[in-house]
Parts: C-alpha cells; sequence; structure tokens
C-alpha cells in the first residue's frame, strides 16, 4: 500500500514550501526557465496551486490520480492557466474544464505558493507553455511530494 508522508499544515509548513518554491524560482531565472520579456505575447501561462479538502480522502478516483491509497496529510493540485489563476478557479468550480479534484473537493487558492521572481514579484502570464508545463508537471508536485504531500497535476 502506498501511502503519504504524515505532516501537519501550519504556518512553519508553508514557510518551507514557500522557501523551497522561492528558491527554484531564483534557480530557474539564472537557468532552465527563461521568461518572456513581452507581456503582449499570446499564450503566456501562470501556473497556480490548490489546496483540496478533505474530502479528497474518501474519494477513490482521485485518490487514483494523486497515486497513492490513502491521503493522510494535505493534497494539491496544480494547474497552469493563460487566465488569470481567479478566472481559471473560477472556471473550475463551474466545471468548465475542469479537473474533478477541484471542482469537489477545492478548499482555497495557496497564492502564497505562486512563482515569485527573486524580487518577490507574482509571475503571472509570464511563463512559455513549454516551461509553465515543466514547472506545472514537474517541478511544483516534486517539491510538495519530497515534503510528503499529496499532490497531482493535469
Amino acid at each position: 500500500m502506498v501511502r503519504a508522508q504524515v505532516s501537519q499544515l501550519n504556518a512553519q509548513t508553508i514557510n518551507a514550501v514557500s522557501d523551497k518554491i522561492l528558491k527554484a524560482c531564483a534557480n530557474w531565472e539564472k537557468a532552465e526557465v527563461t521568461l518572456n520579456p513581452s507581456p503582449l505575447v499570446n499564450k503566456l501561462r501562470s501556473v497556480y496551486i490548490l489546496e483540496l479538502g478533505d474530502s479528497v480522502k474518501d474519494c477513490r478516483r482521485c485518490l487514483r490520480n494523486l497515486g497513492v491509497d490513502e491521503v493522510v496529510t494535505a493534497a494539491y493540485y496544480v494547474g497552469s492557466t493563460s487566465r488569470t489563476t481567479e478566472e481559471r478557479i473560477k472556471q473550475h468550480l463551474q466545471g468548465f474544464k475542469s479537473s474533478h479534484m477541484v471542482k469537489k473537493h477545492f478548499r482555497r487558492h495557496m497564492i502564497e505558493w505562486e512563482l515569485r521572481s527573486v524580487t518577490g514579484e507574482l509571475w503571472r502570464n509570464r511563463l512559455d507553455s513549454s516551461n509553465a508545463a515543466k514547472v506545472e508537471l514537474t517541478l511544483i508536485p516534486g517539491l510538495l511530494r519530497k515534503l510528503g504531500f499529496s499532490a497531482h497535476s493535469a
């Protein structure tokens, strides 16, 4: 049986995740992820992180998507969008191109974990689709899993 690590979500945990994401962002700015300097270019994307409610623990479909048999800690959904994150969350909740996990189990937007530049500026609609996919599908879920959380990206 696969089981997620037990970890308590508190201010210290949130700060630890924030620090890891900020360090990763600093590395991306220097190397792998290139930011598009022009906000006028179409199809630039933002990556967002949503916390899922405790009800996700009773959803077999969600557990399969998370890759665990049991969620014993917080679970998160990582997505990317060319819209504002607020617009995209609203779409999820209305069922438009929505993940079942988000539509049924959304708790809150983890804006404090959103990608930021070294200066603290939010990276909204600044990643091209290829780099957004790297961040959404691999990097953020990987960091969350290393910290003992369950994470899924679409």
